[in-house]
């Protein structure tokens, strides 16, 4: 499942559908940030769905993704990215 960033307001969008999706990529107001669940731990002990909400925000800060801790832990794993 890809994520898609808006250009000019930086707001992420993961679309769970598929047609929604193609929409997204034909629409040069957004570009593809990833797919879900690719980044690698950075300490590749720990799996990312077993990291708390501080370790994700990190992570997705690392990355150049806007996320804060106020955000649910389901919706931080939606905007990680696939590579």
């Amino acid at each position: 499942m890809k994520s898609f960033k808006n250009k000019q307001t930086g707001v992420i969008l993961t679309p769970k559908n598929k047609w929604v999706e193609e929409q997204l990529e034909a629409n040069n107001e957004y570009e593809v940030v990833g797919a879900k669940a690719s980044i690698k731990p950075t300490d590749d002990k720990k799996a990312i769905k077993d990291m708390n909400k501080k370790e994700l925000v990190a992570l997705l800060k690392e990355k150049g993704i806007d996320a804060n801790e106020d955000m649910k832990k389901d919706d931080l794993l939606a905007l990680i990215p696939q590579e």
